[in-house]
């Protein structure tokens, strides 16, 4: 695609069509780990594109990025109208504003992920949280939202489980698929 297409970031049409060619595949459910958060007023035809393969394929999951809950009191949305919310026992707080940046085209909100990590002291990333908190709710990672596509049990939401993270590849050699 490099040579026919120049360097990243490719056009959203071309994304389209690896896309649909990847869920022409049926795999259980498909992350796209880019966030389209504004329309391109340039390319509306592939924009267009874009929304009708996510429209096609329920199974494929799109970020979104939950911001510093600092910012939630400027928020409109309320986390409930998230896909895959679910409610924190004990913790009815109405409403429940979530600040985040979402994709900017409705059909690529059907299923959403956390695309968030946060590191620790040191700026090291050693865990990865499954669901983040709100005041009363708990949204989906892109792990959850993952498995939650592909109709697989999730992990409890309320148990803010951290799973420690092991980055050593024990074959000693990555496999890398072209583009």
């Amino acid at each position: 695609v490099g040579a026919e297409r120049g360097r990243w970031p490719w056009p959203r049409d071309v994304l389209a069509e690896a896309i649909a060619t990847i869920a022409e595949a049926r795999p259980r459910a498909l992350f796209v780990n880019v966030i389209f958060s504004e329309a391109d007023p340039a390319h509306p035809d592939a924009d267009r594109a874009l929304q009708e393969v996510a429209a096609a394929y329920p199974f494929i999951v799109h970020p979104f990025v939950r911001l510093p809950p600092g910012n939630d009191r400027y928020s409109r949305l309320d986390a409930s109208r998230l896909p895959n919310a679910r409610p924190l026992a004990g913790r009815g707080v109405v409403p429940d504003p979530v600040a985040v940046v979402l994709p900017a085209f409705a059909d690529l909100q059907r299923n959403l992920g956390a695309a968030n990590l946060y590191q620790d002291d040191d700026g090291i990333i050693r865990s990865y949280v499954y669901w983040l908190h709100t005041d009363a709710h708990a949204l989906p990672s892109a792990a959850t939202a993952m498995l939650l596509a592909a109709r697989a049990e999730a992990p409890p939401s309320g148990d803010g489980l951290l799973p420690r993270l092991n980055w050593r590849n024990k074959r000693g050699d990555y496999l890398r698929v072209s583009f």
